[in-house]
């Protein structure tokens, strides 16, 4: 019999041979290897440590493509499914796999630091409001893999579509009436804008009224927090191939959200109609994604939004449609407008 092939999805880490640590990107992945954006690499200058060993966080996107394009290029592939270039982990070369799910239950029997101890509390908080056993949260980020820095958040997984939609009611409950939990000011928002959309041009005043409603992240006992939500294996309908896609270029259009059932997960999804765009060459997309989990709730059913980013054909079978891809540029964006960020 053959064996099943390894699962790897959104919010795991896989670390390589030479030592390199990566974060699992989406749920559909080539058979033989891996995508993911890497995120640690051994540095002796660098200011998180694990076992006597340095390491260096690499931040943006864009430094992430360079370090692999100087030190290990052979992570770097041309995808002719995604039609993009792509960071690729082959799983021959994967020494470490890091699990959420494990890593919560490693903690649940013995939490060392002070973070490690605050996310567990979290957990246990959001379990029991939720009749949900601690052990199906999982723990990502920097705890997942032992290099928790003084400033590092709580970075909690959530899977499966019913289970997520259940503790976003809980935890936007609790964000309004208990006082462990507090949502992001604009103190707090700006620095967000600053960091990842002031080269896009949008207002602030509009960035603010639509991430101050955000319920996925904020303060808990004055540590940043955020829960992502990533649906269960058997709920993707997608496999490596059954899918081809194709890049068009980039566009910025104005729409309205038609759909929004699928805006908690990362990936997320927005289908829109009535759509303006500035380029006239292809047709308009059917929705709106992203891999990003800043794009995370950023529209509701019904508003109006404008947003820019990567156009791309989308083949299955005997079906052809468009959608635009958020992410991949940091002059991407999409925010909802005029009255169309209230608080409903």
């Amino acid at each position: 019999m053959k064996a099943l092939a390894e699962t790897f999805r959104e919010g795991d880490f896989i670390e390589t041979k030479e030592g390199f640590i990566f974060d699992v990107k989406g749920l559909v992945h080539p058979p033989n290897s891996v995508v993911a954006y890497i995120r640690y690499v051994p540095d002796c200058t660098g200011s998180r440590n694990r076992n006597g060993t340095s390491f260096r966080k690499i931040y943006e996107l864009s430094d992430r493509y360079s370090f692999l394009r100087r030190r290990a290029p052979e992570y770097l592939v041309h995808d002719v499914v995604f039609d993009e270039e792509m960071i690729e982990v082959p799983r021959t070369r994967i020494a470490r796999h890091y699990e959420p799910l494990t890593r919560t239950r490693e903690l649940l029997r013995n939490a060392r630091t002070a973070l490690e101890r605050k996310s567990i509390e979290m957990i246990t908080i959001l379990a029991s409001a939720s009749s949900t056993s601690a052990e199906e949260f999982g723990i990502s980020g920097s705890v997942l893999v032992g290099l928790a820095g003084p400033v590092s958040d709580i970075d909690i997984i959530v899977y499966g579509n019913e289970r997520s939609q259940g503790i976003r009611k809980v935890l936007r409950a609790l964000l309004k009436e208990d006082n462990s939990f507090k949502a992001y000011g604009e103190e707090k928002l700006r620095k967000l804008f600053e960091s990842r959309h002031e080269e896009t041009g949008i207002p602030f005043g509009d960035y603010v009224r639509c991430e101050a409603r955000k319920d996925f992240q904020g303060y808990f006992k004055g540590t940043d927090f955020f829960v992502r939500y990533v649906k269960d294996v058997h709920e993707v309908n997608e496999e490596y191939g059954s899918i081809i896609y194709r890049a068009l270029g980039r566009s910025r259009l104005e729409a309205t959200v038609t759909g929004d059932k699928e805006a908690i997960f990362t990936p997320c999804t927005y289908q829109i109609k009535d759509i303006s765009m500035t380029t006239t060459d292809v047709m308009p997309p059917k929705e709106i994604v992203s891999f990003r989990g800043q794009f995370c709730e950023q529209a509701r059913v019904g508003e109006k939004v404008a947003a820019q980013g990567k156009i791309e054909q989308l083949s299955k079978k005997n079906r052809t449609w468009n959608r635009m891809l958020l992410g991949s540029a940091r002059t991407d964006f999409m925010i909802a407008y005029h009255s169309g960020c209230g608080d409903g």
